[in-house]
């Protein structure tokens, strides 16, 4: 239900404000989760575990956590 009352903020970019949501930076990431499936544009993409590196400044991942 929470998540339900946060998803609308996400379309004025006022989610980040919520205690729920971490906003964090970094050149590589790795994303890890058993089962999962990434998605790219909507689009099913890669199984997990996926490595990405970010040329800096040229993207913006944003995650929600239950």
């Amino acid at each position: 239900p929470r998540f339900l009352r946060i998803y609308p903020s996400v379309f004025r970019g006022t989610h980040v404000r919520q205690p729920e949501v971490e906003m964090l930076r970094g050149r590589r990431v790795r994303l890890e989760a058993p089962g999962v499936v990434s998605q790219a544009d909507g689009e099913s993409f890669l199984r997990l575990p996926l490595q990405i590196d970010v040329a800096p400044g040229a993207l913006t991942v944003m995650t929600a956590t239950t």
